[in-house]
Order: C-alpha cells, then sequence, then structure tokens
C-alpha cells in the first residue's frame, strides 16, 4: 500500500514537471494527476505550507513523516534544483534530472544545500513509473 503511494507521489511530480516546463498536456500522467485539480498551482514551497501542498495530499502522509513538494521557476525553466520533493523537516530530497525535454531519472540528496550530490538514481523506467 505504502509503496503504490509513494509510486503515485513520484508519477505526480513527474507529470507535473513535464506538464509545466514543456507547456503541453500531452504526457502520459496529465489525465490522472493533473486533470482532476480544479486549481492548478505551478509552483510554491510545500514545506512552508503553501497550497500545492494540496495537490499531494492523497500521496503525501506517511507513517511518520510527511513528503513536500516544492517548485519553483528559475530564468524561464523548471529543470532546476529548486524543484523536488522533500521530507518534512529534512534536507532528504529526490530530484529530477532532464534529458532531452524530459525527466529521465530521479535521483536522492542529503546534504543541506541545493548542489547536493546523488546518492542514488534510478532511471523513471528502472522505477516502474507509469507502467500501469
Amino acid at each position: 500500500m505504502e509503496f503504490n503511494k509513494f509510486k503515485s507521489l513520484l508519477e505526480y511530480f513527474v507529470t507535473h514537471l513535464e506538464t509545466i516546463e514543456n507547456k503541453n498536456k500531452d504526457h502520459c500522467g496529465y489525465e490522472k494527476y493533473i486533470t482532476p485539480i480544479s486549481n492548478f498551482k505551478k509552483t510554491g514551497k510545500g514545506y512552508m505550507g503553501d497550497s500545492i501542498q494540496d495537490q499531494i495530499e492523497k500521496w503525501s502522509d506517511y507513517e511518520q513523516f510527511q513528503v513536500c513538494i516544492n517548485i519553483s521557476c528559475s530564468y524561464g525553466s523548471y529543470k532546476t534544483n529548486n524543484c523536488y520533493l522533500n521530507w518534512a523537516d529534512t534536507w532528504f530530497n529526490v530530484r529530477p534530472r532532464w534529458g532531452n525535454g524530459r525527466i529521465v531519472s530521479l535521483y536522492t540528496t542529503k546534504e543541506e544545500k541545493a548542489s547536493a550530490k546523488s546518492e542514488l538514481e534510478y532511471k523513471i523506467s528502472e522505477l516502474g513509473l507509469f507502467d500501469n
């Protein structure tokens, strides 16, 4: 159950970022994850209580922690380290790696800075995202 919830969170995160970066609705997760949101927020800091956090409320709470979504645009792009998921009150983050206009992998970091080095990295296909 928790595994499926976390998988949905990762799918939402990838869909959110690719939809707003590419400015189109052709992403395979768009209908499932973005369409149901009546007041879609592109950016915000979930860890600060911004309403963007409401968009992941179905998948954000786990036994002893909450995962927050944080999305910021830098210089007209969302391909930045300011777009990540984080475990509340920690610097344990999941960040995207982009290639050819798409997110090709997700990686974890745990240092207290945006330039933190990758700890673990998995391709989207390795994670089984969007495989139904």
